[in-house]
């Protein structure tokens, strides 16, 4: 059997519906966007931070080609001699082709095309997020590193990352003068990472405290036995 007669056995219609992943946008210059982390500007912020709903899915491989050829394109037309994701113009227009593309109304009906959030095709989808006063460069950053961790989760190689692959990529990282190592991982990686060193940080903070306190106890002891 080929690729469409074996999917259609396991009862998924080929080109039919996207898993969609969904998160929640913070929005800029609205209230709730001052400082929530202090409570004393509680009063200043107006309450909550504002948030919309935004749905994400994973990219075809022709979609992911097309993002990539769209970003080049108009870097070299802005100027960029040898666009790569080093360069801010291409990482910029990178970001914008890949949210008008991956970004979808979380509302979609089950079973049918996602609809598109933030216009009606690539062009007017990108003028949207270029000119909306309640969006900014890390709104588009924001929702461009939520794709490309919801598509490696989907991918079929997660879950394959090794402790002994986590330990080499934090030994790389911890032996580097810049974040090179880091950002060459991809993003699901890099979370693990993260996740991994932050349970090796609280397995030792929880076995110095318990050393502490044994020490203090003996301590205690000593002088007791001595008195």
């Amino acid at each position: 059997m080929n690729f469409e007669e074996q999917v259609l056995r396991l009862g998924t219609v080929v080109g039919g519906t996207d898993i969609i992943r969904e998160v929640e946008l913070p929005l800029a210059n609205s209230p709730g966007r001052l400082q929530p982390d202090q409570p004393e500007l509680e009063a200043a912020r107006g309450g909550a931070r504002q948030t919309v709903r935004v749905g994400i899915r994973a990219l075809t491989p022709g979609e992911s080609e097309e993002v990539s050829a769209a970003a080049h394109r108009e870097a070299v037309e802005r100027g960029v001699s040898d666009p790569d994701d080093r360069n801010p113009i291409y990482s910029q227009r990178y970001n914008l082709h890949l949210c008008a593309r991956a970004c979808v109304d979380p509302d979609s009906p089950p079973g049918t095309t996602p609809r598109p959030f933030f216009g009606a095709n690539v062009d007017a989808a990108i003028e949207k997020m270029r000119t909306s006063t309640l969006l900014t460069r890390d709104s588009i950053i924001f929702l461009a590193e939520h794709q490309e961790l919801w598509q490696d989760q989907v991918s079929p190689s997660v879950g394959t990352i090794s402790d002994e692959k986590l330990y080499q990529s934090m030994g790389e990282v911890a032996a580097s003068k810049d974040a090179s190592p880091f950002f060459d991982l991809r993003p699901y990686t890099r979370f693990k990472l993260t996740q991994f060193s932050a349970s090796l940080c609280l397995r030792l903070l929880a076995r110095s405290s318990f050393s502490d306190s044994d020490s203090v106890e003996s301590s205690s002891s000593g002088e007791v036995g001595e008195s």
